[in-house]
């Protein structure tokens, strides 16, 4: 089997501490879902955290939509399958907290491969000092709350897909119903928000 390994900066280490990084990849490796890459393993060496994961073939989704003409049906399904992915890490208490199009990879098979959940969100969440708060995040997907450094929750990765559902559907009428779906996963206020 391919596999991946992804070494965390040390720098990240010596802030967040190695174990807490080290407790949050073995909690990624919970998950076993066709459409997030797998987790096998973590562990420590010379002093950096690394994951030992499932190596996904395959391109981007920007990079796919740009070279791939999908029909509405194709795209509602991609949408549907990364939207089942999202469902299987929130009911392990899992947040992605750094959903983008390059964090969503586009396999042989057509299927996405959510990848690269941000390790740091608990430990930044839980620090007591914002010098060590960490901005691990794309301003053009990131939740209000997380661009301001507060708690995120599960509806801060909603916020991210109807970001990727505006990514998928540029163009649509205000009174569709996909205009209405985003307008309501991108509210500014959580609570708005599905």
């Amino acid at each position: 089997q391919d596999l991946a390994i992804k070494f965390i900066q040390s720098n990240l280490s010596n802030v967040l501490g190695q174990r807490a990084l080290f407790d949050e990849a073995q909690l990624l490796a919970r998950l076993n879902h066709p459409y997030i890459a797998k987790v096998f393993d973590g562990g420590l060496h010379q002093d950096s955290v690394y994951i030992v994961m499932e190596r996904v073939f395959g391109q981007t989704l920007d990079e796919y939509l740009s070279e791939n003409k999908l029909e509405k049906t194709e795209k509602l399904l991609l949408f549907k399958q990364i939207c089942q992915a999202m469902e299987h890490a929130h009911q392990h208490h899992v947040l992605h907290a750094d959903l983008k199009p390059e964090n969503i990879l586009i396999d042989r098979s057509k299927r996405p491969k959510l990848l690269d959940f941000n390790l740091t969100q608990k430990v930044s969440q839980s620090s007591k000092s914002k010098h060590t708060l960490l901005t691990a995040y794309s301003k053009a997907y990131a939740s209000p709350e997380q661009m301001a450094g507060d708690y995120l929750t599960q509806q801060s990765d909603v916020y991210s897909l109807g970001k990727i559902l505006s990514l998928l559907f540029p163009i649509e009428k205000p009174t569709s119903d996909i205009a209405h779906i985003t307008d309501k996963a991108i509210q500014h206020q959580i609570k708005d928000r599905y």
